[in-house]
Order: C-alpha cells, then sequence, then structure tokens
C-alpha cells in the first residue's frame, strides 16, 4: 500500500501539533507478505479431518530471490532476508509477520524459502517456493515439521490496479479484434455474393 505520515511538532508555547502528509504517489507498489505458524499438533484437529493453523511462532526465517530490470537495460537478481518475530520480549513489539517490498517491478518472485530453528532431529527444516505472485499472502504450516516437502501452505491474492488496467486492456484488445472479423467477414460476404452472380449469369449464357 501507500503509507501516510503522521508528524506531532511541538512550538515555544510548549503545545503539541499533529500534520498529516498523504502519500501522492500514483505508481502502483508491490509487496509480499509471509506469515508462518507454529507446528504444534491439536490431538482433536487430525480426527476432524481439520488443518492445524497454530500461532504465529518467533524465529521462523524468510528469504527471498526475485529479478528486477535497472533503468531498462539489464536484469539484476535481488536478494533478501527476514526473520519473524525477532524481537518479542521488549521494547516495541514486531508484527507477527513479514512484509517484504518489491517496489515497482511487477515481476514473479522466483524463489522464496521458509526455514524453521533446527532441533536435535533434523537442521534442514526448510522448503523453497517459486514463481510466487506479487501483492499476495503466503500462510504457511509447517507440519508434518520433519518432512518440509509436505509442509502446507496458502497463497492469498491482494488485488491491485494492474489487473483493472490488464482487464481493460484485454477487454479493448478482443473488441478491436471482434470488429476486425466482423469487417473481414463483411467483405468476403459481399465477395462471395459477387461471385455467385458472375457465375450464375455466365450459366445462364451458357444455357442461351
Amino acid at each position: 500500500g501507500y503509507p501516510d505520515l503522521l508528524v506531532v511538532q511541538k512550538d515555544e508555547n510548549q503545545t503539541f501539533k499533529l500534520t498529516a502528509f498523504q502519500n501522492s504517489i500514483v505508481q502502483d507498489v508491490h509487496f509480499i507478505k509471509v506469515m508462518v505458524l507454529s507446528s504444534f499438533i491439536c490431538a482433536t484437529c487430525s480426527s476432524q479431518k481439520r488443518l492445524p493453523y497454530g500461532n504465529n511462532q518467533p524465529g521462523q526465517s524468510i528469504t527471498m530471490e526475485t529479478i528486477t530490470i535497472m533503468n531498462g537495460i539489464k536484469d539484476y537478481i535481488i536478494k533478501l532476508a527476514a526473520v519473524q518475530m525477532s524481537q518479542a520480549g521488549q521494547l516495541t513489539l514486531e508484527l507477527p509477520y513479514v512484509i517484504i517490498g518489491l517496489g515497482s517491478t511487477p515481476n514473479f518472485v522466483e524463489k522464496i524459502t521458509v526455514g524453521v530453528p533446527p532441533n536435535q532431529e533434523s537442521n534442514k527444516l526448510y522448503r523453497t517456493y517459486t514463481q510466487m505472485i506479487p501483492n499476495s499472502q503466503i500462510v504457511v504450516i509447517p507440519i508434518p515439521l520433519m518432512n518440509p516437502e509436505k509442509w502446507h501452505s496458502k497463497l492469498f491474492l491482494t488485488p491491485s490496479r494492474m489487473i483493472l488496467h490488464t482487464g481493460i486492456a484485454l477487454g479493448v484488445t478482443l473488441v478491436v479484434l471482434a470488429g476486425v472479423l466482423a469487417i473481414l467477414q463483411y467483405h468476403e460476404k459481399v465477395e462471395d455474393d459477387r461471385e455467385r452472380k458472375v457465375q450464375a449469369q455466365a450459366f445462364h449464357y451458357d444455357a442461351l
């Protein structure tokens, strides 16, 4: 989204003034939101065939790799990393998820790797997801914990203005193509009628 700013100012009379600045950027921006839940197993969920979502677990790692275009000349690979709820015991509490900004590049996210802190049984508790859609939210449920290939994931999409623009462009293109096809079909029908009349007249003259 577009963050707005709230500025609190203090003057000489020890009075405070609140000023709001609205973001006027019209260019669409992109992000991706990742949330990794706990791996606690619910004893009653398995019997009801429900997926145990659990709570937000601190310490999960998220790495991302995507390709962007700089100055319209060359593709650059961008790698980012973040930790979910790295600070949960003091000062300001963090958000229970990770938001990674992608800028104005609407490319697919090439790779997203979600990792869980290792334990005594395994030190390779991570899974990589490829070709993720921008402006989406990914919820990862690491169950079963010791088998990352079977981890569950949910993808939630957030529509943006580019979807509307793409739909309008697609609709206009289809209308133009339909108009061109209708005109060509009309001309072809006129030519067929003309050839049919010429053939009918030629047959009439031959019969005489």
